[in-house]
């Protein structure tokens, strides 16, 4: 370096004042070669300074290089950290300094807060079964089975529940883990201690977590509960907490108030059958026989019937409940005052009028009992009720009072050919009803039947006039017909009349001019015997007047009393005695 800077300082030689012609140009020469060495010298001085700073930045760069290659990873004391090459897991790093040389692509430290306790990786899996020794020593794992729940306690204190079928891994170190693992298919009742703890959590979270795992019921004092599990019964529940895991089932609680003691479910045989403890406990069970019935009474009041061939049970509890049971077999007449107490009743009519048939049989009437269509016996007047289960019952009632039967409209020709439309009346009574029953079928159609054949019988028979002259003839042959007919029915006729005899149009018209005839040769005649007596009389007044003045003087006043009656006013002019001269003059 310092020969280089010396040979381009050296100043170079003082030409001679006389040179040679020859050698000046030698001198030129070795002048510009001079000149391009010390060009060539600046040149070679200049790159090696371009070297010198292409060399220092190089050993920048090569310095920055390894900065960037070697990585220093700090695991505190609080922490551990996973380490990954490529991706793929290489170790736990406990706390310390770590230096690793690579691409930052390459090595990568996940470090985590052991004061957080729970693992969450998507390796969680791999490691379990890669590194058992590893998770052994830095974990906590919880591993449950498809029937286990885990509760997890933190430095003693409930902070999760771990669902069924489930695998989670919690940090050794800072919070101690404590695990409860609880086999729900054997422990599903939740102690109440236990449940009152969990349902009674302020955090949030586990609020939520409780909510989907646990389900519960309080049941109030007076109520029972049924308990179902994926819809199989499985106990009855008394008045409190209840509380179940419900992993993988369903739950549900059906609550029932004691004062309904009535117990009406689909699933009551089944109780029966397999849980007979139980129902021996909590209900009251009452199961008939085909031919039984059961008054129900609830607090000695009765309130239900209940059918044959029927099981029921009852709370036990608030409402005292006794039955009666009946043996309807044979005997199924209920007393008058059973019936009247259950026929009048508002509460359960239904139920009444689907066990008993019953019928008031009033005064003056019969009853007639049929059984399966048969009679039975006769009924007196009264209230009559049967239990009609597993029977067909029928009261048919009998009137034995005197009963009228009318035969209305009734258009028969007469013997001369004349159509009338005769109304006939009927008076009878039933006297011997199981001889009218077991003779006619349908005796008042026979009754009424007789009385029309009896009627046209007595019609068509006679001519209209005969008929006219004597209108009960109709009656007696009527009378005299159905007695013969309905002798040994047990039933008697007292009366037949007839109400109306109606002639047709044209005949009543006839029938009218004719009258009219009569009556007008009557009132001629009559007319005749008063005109002759009233000019006897006449004559006899005359003869009376001639031969005396003041009778003629009083039948002037009279006849004047007469006009004047008719006559609005009356002006006199000479006096009443000269008016009476001018009105009336006598001859004497």
């Amino acid at each position: 370096m310092l020969g280089f800077n010396w040979f381009a300082n050296r100043q170079p030689p003082q030409p001679q004042k006389i040179l040679e012609k020859g050698k000046v140009a030698e001198v030129n020469a070795l002048t510009a070669q001079r000149q391009k060495l010390v060009s060539l010298l600046s040149s070679v001085s200049q790159r090696k300074s371009s070297l010198a700073k292409l060399s220092s930045s190089i050993s920048n760069h090569r310095e920055k290089l390894n900065m960037l290659l070697w990585h220093e990873f700090i695991v505190c004391k609080n922490e551990r950290g996973l380490l990954f090459k490529n991706g793929d897991f290489q170790k736990f790093l406990l706390p310390g300094t770590y230096h690793y040389f690579g691409s930052s692509r390459k090595i990568a430290v996940e470090v985590y807060d052991l004061s957080v306790p729970e693992f969450e990786h998507r390796l969680t899996d791999f490691l379990v079964k890669t590194y058992p020794e590893e998770i052994s020593r830095y974990f906590t794992l919880v591993e449950l089975g498809p029937q286990q729940v885990a509760l997890i306690y933190q430095n003693g204190r409930l902070t999760n529940i771990l669902s069924p079928s489930t695998r989670t891994l919690y940090w050794k170190g800072i919070i101690e883990i404590t695990v409860e693992v609880i086999n729900i298919s054997t422990d599903l009742v939740l102690p109440l201690d236990k449940a009152k703890t969990l349902l009674h959590t302020p955090s949030k979270i586990l609020q939520s977590q409780v909510k989907a795992a646990i389900y519960h019921q309080e049941i109030t004092e007076h109520r029972l509960g049924l308990l179902y599990v994926e819809g199989q019964c499985l106990a009855v529940l008394k008045p409190g907490l209840h509380a179940y895991w419900q992993f993988n089932r369903k739950i549900s609680i059906e609550v029932y108030d004691l004062s309904v003691p009535e117990f009406k479910h689909r699933v009551t045989d089944f109780l029966i059958k397999d849980y007979p403890a139980e129902i021996a406990d909590y209900f009251i069970q009452v199961e008939l026989g085909p031919q039984q019935v059961a008054l129900v009474y609830k607090n000695g009041r009765l309130a239900d019937i209940l059918p044959p061939a029927t099981r029921t049970i009852y709370w036990k509890g608030i409402v005292e409940i006794t039955t009666e049971i009946i043996d309807i077999s044979t005997h199924f007449v209920l007393s008058q005052n059973k019936a009247a107490t259950l026929i009048h009743t508002k509460i359960f009519q239904p139920q009444v009028a689907a066990a008993i048939y019953f019928q008031e049989i009033t005064e003056h009437h019969l009853g007639l009992l049929y059984v399966e269509g048969q009679y039975l016996e006769m009924l007196k007047p009264g209230l009559h009720a049967y239990w009609r289960f597993n029977r067909n019952i029928v009261i048919e009632t009998i009137d034995t009072r005197l009963q009228n039967m009318e035969v209305s409209g009734q258009e028969i020709l007469t013997k001369d050919k004349v159509g009338l439309r005769i109304n006939l009346s009927a008076n009878y009574l039933i006297k011997d009803v199981l001889q009218m029953k077991s003779t006619l079928t349908q005796p008042i159609d026979y009754l009424y039947r007789e009385l029309q054949f009896g009627l046209r019988a007595a019609v068509g028979t006679r001519t209209l006039d005969e008929l006219l002259e004597n209108k009960n003839i109709i009656d007696e042959l009527v009378f005299a017909h159905i007695q013969k007919k309905i002798t040994g029915f047990g039933i008697e006729v007292q009366s037949v009349g007839v109400k109306d005899i109606i002639l047709p149009g044209e005949m009543k018209t006839i029938l009218s001019k004719v009258v009219e005839a009569e009556k007008i040769a009557q009132a001629n005649l009559i007319r005749r015997r008063e005109e002759t007596a009233a000019t006897r009389s006449l004559l006899n007044t005359a003869k009376v007047m001639e031969d005396n003045p003041t009778a003629l003087r009083l039948k002037e006043l009279e006849m004047l009393e007469k006009v004047t009656e008719k006559v609005g006013s009356i002006s006199v002019y000479g006096g009443l005695e000269g008016l009476l001269k001018e009105l009336i003059k006598i001859n004497k």
